[in-house]
C-alpha cells in the first residue's frame, strides 16, 4: 500500500526550481509601485509528503496506512490518536522557509503540538501504536482548525537539504479531536503538501516518477540553474495580443454589441465563460457571433450549465473560429488546451478535477497561461451563487501559475493577487489592486459575466468606495478584501468585457487589462507582471 520512501512527486508547477516569483519591474515606470521594493526573488516548490498515517492506542497493533484521513485526538472513546507525517527534502541551497500544509476536514478548538521524530525508519504500511517512533521536542502548534481550511506548519528549523524530515501532530491538552485529509484522499488537491522556499538562485534536483491512485505521472526534473533561467514558462506570446474575455452572453443584440466593442478595441481573440444561449439555439448565437465577427475570426468557447443541452450544437463551427490555434482534446469534449499566438488556454468544465488541468497543462512552456471554466465557489464571485467549481480546480490553475477566468455570475469583479484561494490570502508582496504578480503559487481571479443578458446585483462584499473599479475592503467577511474592483447593477453597470494585452512594452512578463462597456464607459486598469 505504502507508495514508496522517496518523494512521490514534484508537482508540475513546481518542478522549475529556478523560476523567481518575484514580479520583475525592469525598464518599468508602472513598476515603482512601493511593494515591488519589497519582493525578494524567492523560488518557491512544493513537494508531497511520502508516508502518512494515525495511530490510536486503544487499536495499539492496527495500521492506518491507508485511511484517507489523518486523525489527532487526546481522547477518542478513551484512546489516544496521533498523526505521523514524513517527507524527504531534496537537494537545494538557500532554503528560507518549508511549510507543511494539511487540510483540515473537521473544525477543532482544540490545540495540538507539531513534534520532532528522529527515527525516520518508519513507513505508513507498518505503522501501529505498538511500534510508534518516540516523540522528541515541539517544534510549532496551532490552536485551532478550521473544517476546508489549510493548516500551514512552519517546520523550517528540522528542513535541511536532502534530509528526511519526521513529525507527530499530538494533543497538547485537548480531546476535541482534528483530522486532515491523507496522501490516500482521492482529490490530489487537498492531499498534504510541503512548500519550499528558497533565496534567489537556489538550485535544486527534480522529482522521480510517481504513481498516486489511478493516475501514474513521470516527472523528470532536471537540476534547477540560476535565478531567472526555467525548463519551463519560457515561449512568449505573440507582442501586443489581446484578448477579450467575457462571458453569459445569450445571443441577442447586446452580446453583438460587445463582439462590436472586442473589434475595435481591436482584440486578437474572443474568450468565452460559457452560458452563450439560454434557449438551447447553439445556431441563433453563431448567426449573431458571425454577423459581427465573421466566419473565421478567433472565438473560444467554454461550456456554461445553460449550453448543457445543446453543446454539441456548438462544437462544429467553432472548429472553423480557432485562428489558427492548436487544439489538445481533454478527457471529454468540453475539456482542452488551446494555444493561439503563444497564450495557453486551459479550458474545463464543472465536475473536472485538478487531475484534468494537470494533465491539460503538462509540459506546457507558455509564459501565459489562463484557466477558463464557467461556475463559481460562493467566495470566489460577489452575487448568490453558491460552491458549484470546488476549490481544487482553483488551487490547481493557481500553483500553475495560470491566470482565472470565469462566468456565471452576471457582473465583473476582479481580484488581486491570491497565494491561496480557497482561504483567499492576499499576496503580501504584491497586494496593491490594480498591479498584479502571477507564476507558479500566485494569480488572479476574474468573473466576467456581462457578456449580453441580466445584469444582477451585488449579494457580498459590498464596496468601500463610491469611485470606480468599486474594491472592497469590508473586513467583516475575510474574503471580501480580495476584491479589486467589482460592478454590477448597484453600480450602474452596463454589457462589456475585460481585455488582457499581453507581451507588452517590449516585456514578454508583462501585461496589461481592463474591463469596457459598450458604452464606452472603462474601468478596473491594471498592470500584471508575470515571474
Amino acid at each position: 500500500m505504502s507508495l514508496g520512501y522517496t518523494i512521490k512527486n514534484v508537482m508540475p508547477w513546481a518542478l522549475a526550481l529556478s523560476l523567481p516569483l518575484a514580479c520583475s519591474t525592469a525598464g518599468d515606470p508602472e513598476g515603482s509601485d512601493e511593494h515591488f521594493g519589497q519582493v525578494s526573488s524567492a523560488l518557491t516548490s512544493t513537494i508531497s509528503v511520502s508516508d502518512d498515517s494515525y495511530v490510536r492506542s486503544g487499536s495499539a497493533g492496527t495500521n492506518y496506512g491507508s485511511a484517507a484521513a489523518l486523525l489527532a485526538d487526546g481522547a477518542d472513546g478513551g484512546s489516544e490518536l496521533q498523526t505521523y507525517v514524513k517527507f524527504t527534502m531534496p537537494t537545494l541551497s538557500g532554503i528560507t522557509n518549508v511549510k507543511l500544509r494539511l487540510r483540515c476536514s473537521n473544525t477543532t478548538g482544540g490545540a495540538y503540538n507539531v513534534r520532532s521524530v528522529a527515527n525516520t525508519s518508519w513507513t505508513e504500511g507498518n505503522l501501529t501504536w505498538n511500534n510508534k517512533p518516540a516523540l522528541g521536542s515541539t517544534i510549532t502548534s496551532f490552536p485551532s482548525a478550521s473544517s476546508g481550511s489549510w493548516v500551514e506548519l512552519d517546520l523550517t528549523s528540522v528542513a535541511e537539504s536532502g534530509a528526511t524530515v519526521s513529525v507527530a501532530i499530538v494533543s497538547a491538552g485537548t480531546s476535541d479531536g482534528v483530522d486532515f485529509r491523507s496522501s490516500e484522499y482521492s482529490t490530489a488537491g487537498e492531499r498534504p503538501q510541503v512548500v519550499i522556499t528558497t533565496s534567489d538562485g537556489a538550485g535544486g534536483t527534480g522529482g522521480t516518477s510517481s504513481t498516486t491512485g489511478s493516475t501514474t505521472s513521470s516527472t523528470t526534473g532536471g537540476t534547477g540553474g540560476t535565478g531567472g533561467s526555467g525548463g519551463i514558462g519560457t515561449v512568449p506570446t505573440e507582442t501586443n495580443l489581446k484578448i477579450a474575455f467575457v462571458g453569459d452572453t445569450a445571443d441577442g443584440a447586446n452580446w453583438g454589441s460587445v463582439l462590436q466593442l472586442a473589434l475595435n478595441e481591436g482584440a486578437d481573440a474572443v474568450v468565452t465563460a460559457g452560458d452563450m444561449t439560454y434557449d438551447a439555439d447553439p445556431a441563433g448565437w453563431w448567426s449573431r457571433t458571425e454577423g459581427v465577427v465573421g466566419q473565421s475570426y478567433p472565438v473560444f468557447l467554454a461550456r456554461g450549465n445553460h449550453d448543457d443541452s445543446s453543446w454539441s450544437g456548438f462544437l462544429t463551427e467553432a472548429n472553423n473560429h480557432l485562428g489558427g490555434a492548436t487544439r489538445t482534446a481533454g478527457p471529454h469534449n468540453a475539456a482542452y488546451k488551446t494555444v493561439f499566438k503563444g497564450l495557453t488556454l486551459a479550458t474545463i468544465l464543472k465536475g473536472d478535477t485538478s487531475t484534468t488541468v494537470n494533465n491539460l497543462l503538462a509540459g506546457d512552456d507558455h509564459i501565459w497561461r489562463v484557466c477558463n471554466w464557467h461556475q463559481n465557489q460562493n467566495k470566489m464571485q460577489i452575487g448568490a451563487k453558491g460552491d458549484e467549481m470546488g476549490w481544487n480546480v482553483y488551487e490547481t490553475c493557481r500553483q500553475q501559475g495560470a491566470i482565472i477566468i470565469t462566468g456565471h455570475e452576471h457582473s465583473y469583479e476582479r481580484t488581486k493577487t491570491l497565494t491561496d484561494i480557497d482561504t483567499q490570502t492576499i499576496d503580501s508582496t504584491c497586494s496593491t489592486g490594480n498591479s498584479l504578480c502571477v507564476g507558479p503559487g500566485r494569480t488572479f481571479v476574474t468573473v466576467t459575466g456581462l457578456g449580453g443578458t441580466g445584469i444582477r446585483n451585488q449579494d457580498r462584499c459590498t464596496p468601500t468606495s463610491t469611485v470606480a473599479p468599486y474594491p472592497s475592503l469590508n473586513t467583516s467577511d475575510p474574503s471580501c478584501p480580495i476584491w479589486a474592483a467589482i460592478y454590477t447593477m448597484d453600480q450602474g453597470a452596463n454589457y462589456g468585457a475585460q481585455f488582457i494585452e499581453f507581451n507588452v512594452d517590449g516585456n514578454s512578463k508583462k501585461a496589461r487589462g481592463y474591463f469596457k462597456t459598450i458604452s464606452g464607459t472603462r474601468l478596473d486598469d491594471f498592470t500584471v507582471f508575470h515571474d
